[in-house]
């Protein structure tokens, strides 16, 4: 085993591709956890197993709150050295903290993966992610959640962390494009 995995962190916004970014990554061997599941693992300590977009924005705040902006970040990396692999991708990254403590780790690399607000809404439709979000206008106020929900430190900044990536997927027209650009990254990098 490598002394230093490679781990990818990702960022996007609802929609954007990055559940196709990570099946893709897991294709070529990586081993996956999602900060979203972190917070949902605290909703069932608290007996709460409903698990909404907002339920899972307020108390992973509160999480940051409580332990640090960082907690998310800081929990994932311990899930991921159980696995005792080579190369991780942390998925969901949405607060500028989290970037923070995941560049302390060796061979890191923070990606993202972007597309227009009507492709994401269309996608999201289709996936019936949200059946109660009708119009495109509901699905902007809930994005305005992800870029601004909460105090600066705790809070939501997917734009933030988008401007901190070091690389940007454009994600509009197929998932085999999407995909060459992955592995082109992947090459470039080494990661495989």
């Amino acid at each position: 085993m490598r002394n230093n995995p490679f781990i990818i962190g990702l960022v996007g916004l609802p929609g954007a591709g990055k559940t196709t970014v990570t099946a893709f990554l897991e294709k070529q061997g990586f081993i996956r956890v999602i900060l979203s599941d972190i917070i949902r693992d605290e909703l069932l300590k608290r007996g709460i197993t409903e698990s909404t977009r907002e339920i899972l924005q307020n108390v992973g705040n509160e999480m940051r709150r409580k332990f640090g902006p960082d907690v998310l970040a800081k929990r994932a990396m311990k899930r991921l050295k159980i696995f005792g692999k080579t190369k991780y991708v942390v998925d969901g990254i949405r607060n500028l903290a989290e970037i923070a403590y995941l560049k302390k780790q060796k061979q890191f690399s923070l990606i993202g993966v972007k597309a227009p607000s009507r492709i994401r809404f269309t996608r999201l439709k289709i996936r019936k992610v949200n059946p109660l979000q009708k119009s495109y206008q509901e699905f902007l106020l809930q994005e305005h959640r992800e870029n601004a929900l909460g105090a600066k430190t705790t809070g939501l900044r997917v734009i933030d962390c988008l401007k901190q990536c070091e690389t940007l997927f454009h994600n509009s027209t197929t998932v085999i494009k999407l995909e060459k650009q992955l592995e082109a990254f992947l090459v470039k990098n080494g990661m495989i």
